[in-house]
């Protein structure tokens, strides 16, 4: 095999069917469509499929990309990073608004500590210029003397360009919810039903509610609000990124588990709350100034949840200039260091 194009290897979970990650990928083949992006495989099985196939040798030594979402501090990121690094042997790293995992997440286990955080100082300094999602993102490697900027999360480079504060009053609610890997409070932890009697009240009030799914995962979650809701609900089933897209930007207000719901429906400008299911949600809330629409579902309670939709509703084109403002600043910052990005592989 003989690659006689640009190549980049792209270290992220895109492919699997989870329409977030796919959109980070998306966001780099937009940049650079005439490039091959080669999604490294993550899976020990896929891992080793690829050894026999022989699509390691010929991309050894190209540029590795990290993408998708929260992989710094990461026990199970480190050791791709490290597996990849030996069977590519890249001639240098990079990675653009990486999230990072947060020690103090309580769910069904842990997935980093103060001592695993430590050990990233070495690996992060691979990527040269490192930036994060949000704020928290950036606190947490500071904490472990790791200094980073913050440019938000890429996929706000999909989306609409040209945001404004009108409002589609005719649109419905629009709903995304699951549990995803874990959760705070752990998988067990049952928070449906108080966000369905919240969702009864606005229904009550006129209200049209609709779901999404991110992943076949959310399926069942969702469908499972629609049947305790009552009456009659569409639940969309996007398969690509173009059609969530589409379908977030029809809505009045989402609400939001999986974190690219929000993302994508903040990058549309559509008024968000983030049902924070992992602390990834607030940090990328806060980036754009809208961790006041954040509840963590261990603390979901139904009437502070009404209270909170209804006054978004109500506070929407105040709000929405806040969010707007704060998506065109670090569009701004994104496409910068997409640019440096461009610049470092054309010289290598």
């Amino acid at each position: 095999m003989t690659l006689k194009r640009q190549t980049l290897n792209y270290l992220g979970f895109a492919g699997h069917g989870n329409l977030g990650d796919d959109a980070i990928l998306e966001v780099y083949r937009e940049q650079w469509p005439d490039w091959e992006l080669w999604p490294v495989p993550v899976r020990k099985k896929d891992v080793a499929k690829s050894v026999l196939k022989g699509e390691f040798l010929p991309r050894r030594g190209a540029p590795l990309l990290l993408g998708g979402g929260t992989v710094l501090g990461r026990t199970i990121w480190r050791h791709h990073i490290a597996r990849t690094n030996k069977l590519l042997n890249p001639k240098f790293a990079m990675l653009l608004g990486a999230g990072v995992e947060d020690p103090e997440f309580v769910g069904d286990k842990s997935y980093t500590s103060l001592e695993e955080l430590k050990l990233w100082e070495g690996i992060v300094a691979d990527f040269g210029n490192v930036t994060v999602r949000g704020p928290r993102s950036q606190e947490i490697l500071a904490s472990v003397g790791i200094p980073v900027s913050i440019v938000g999360d890429p996929a706000l480079l999909l989306g609409e360009q040209n945001l404004d504060e009108n409002l589609n009053e005719s649109g419905p609610i629009l709903v995304n919810l699951t549990h995803g890997e874990d959760q705070w409070g752990g998988t067990d932890l049952n928070w449906v039903p108080s966000v369905v009697e919240s969702l009864r009240d606005l229904q009550r009030q006129g209200r049209q509610i609709d779901f999404v799914s991110m992943e076949p995962e959310d399926y069942a979650w969702n469908d499972q609000a629609a049947r305790a809701l009552g009456g009659t609900h569409t639940h969309h089933k996007p398969s690509t990124t173009a059609d969530l897209v589409s379908i977030l930007k029809d809505a009045r207000l989402v609400i939001g588990t999986r974190l690219h719901t929000c993302v994508l429906a903040v990058a549309v400008g559509v008024p968000t709350v983030a049902l924070e299911y992992r602390p990834k949600c607030r940090d990328f809330m806060a980036s754009v100034r809208a961790d006041e629409w954040c509840v963590r579902v261990d603390r979901i309670e139904s009437p502070a949840l009404t209270d909170l939709v209804e006054r978004l509703l109500s506070g929407s084109a105040a709000q929405l200039a806040i969010q707007n403002q704060s998506v065109r600043e670090l569009r701004g910052l994104l496409k910068d260091e997409m640019q440096q990005l461009t610049n470092r592989i054309l010289s290598s």
